[in-house]
């Protein structure tokens, strides 16, 4: 009986998941069947727009911006929850942990020197990838930068390239799960109330809105004031798709693309000291 129950949990929890995953593959459609339904609905009513300046429009359009960015976010956050709860995501997390512990405490030496070295070879790269686009040589390039005269366009265009900077790149960020992190000798504790802080500012927004809010029934409220209200609710749904589908294909593309990264440089960096 037991096994029959976590059999039929296991596979509701991966139905859920199908379902979640088809919603994410037709937002496009989703989003342009409710267009559809809207036009119908606006199809059989008489059109009039409020004016900018009146009272209902502005409480109106105040109320409906916090309730789409309070949609967008909230989605946009279970899309990514969703996205590292894929088969893709947890895969490539595995093989960047078992990088990670391939690298010892000794090691955070020469990965940082790999790390500056890597840096000035990327930088080298586009360069001459620059260079080439522009149509000059490393030789005119070096003209340049000795101080030679050319004319107006080549000092222009090799000045761009002389402006390109080194990508960002340490051995914390190798190391770590947080992007931003420069540095393997960060304490988060040093930030962690003013972290806590900036996350409670907009639900502290929000608040401060919906308690000053005073709301009344409208008056004879007939078909007309119903189309009208689905017309302008129909927004929410549109952005709290966008918001899910953004959240996941954040996961999916930019942060699993990120940590493939990651695990191609840790690689490099093993086999260059004969540690792979």
């Amino acid at each position: 009986m037991k096994d029959g129950l976590d059999l039929g949990l296991v596979s509701s929890g991966s139905l859920v998941k199908r379902g979640y995953s088809f919603l994410i593959a037709n937002v496009g459609k989703t989003v342009a069947l409710i267009t559809l339904a809207v036009s119908a609905l606006v199809l059989f009513t008489k059109i009039s727009f409020s004016e900018l300046s009146s009272e209902s429009f502005t409480g109106t359009l105040v109320m409906m911006l916090i309730a789409s960015y309070v949609m967008y976010f909230s989605l946009e956050d279970a899309g990514e929850r969703l996205g590292r709860d894929s088969d893709a995501y947890k895969a490539v997390k595995e093989r960047y942990e078992e990088k990670k512990k391939s690298v010892k405490g000794h090691d955070l030496a020469a990965l940082r020197k790999f790390c500056l070295d890597y840096r000035e070879a990327e930088l080298g790269y586009r360069r001459s990838n620059m260079l080439f686009s522009l149509g000059y040589t490393e030789e005119e390039y070096k003209s340049y930068l000795g101080g030679e005269k050319m004319s107006k366009k080549a000092m222009k265009d090799l000045g761009r390239v002389k402006k390109m900077k080194r990508a960002e790149l340490a051995a914390a960020s190798l190391l770590s799960n947080d992007k931003g992190q420069k540095s393997e000798l960060y304490n988060p504790a040093e930030n962690k109330l003013l972290r806590l802080i900036m996350r409670l500012i907009p639900s502290t927004v929000c608040m401060l809105f919906t308690v000053s809010v005073m709301i009344s029934v409208k008056d004879n409220l007939g078909a007309a004031g119903v189309i009208e209200a689905l017309v302008k609710l129909s927004t929410l749904p549109a952005i709290g798709l966008k918001g899910y589908s953004g959240g996941y294909e954040y996961v999916t593309e930019s942060e699993i693309g990120w940590i493939e990264t990651k695990s191609r440089l840790l690689d490099a960096f093993l086999k260059e000291y004969n540690k792979g």
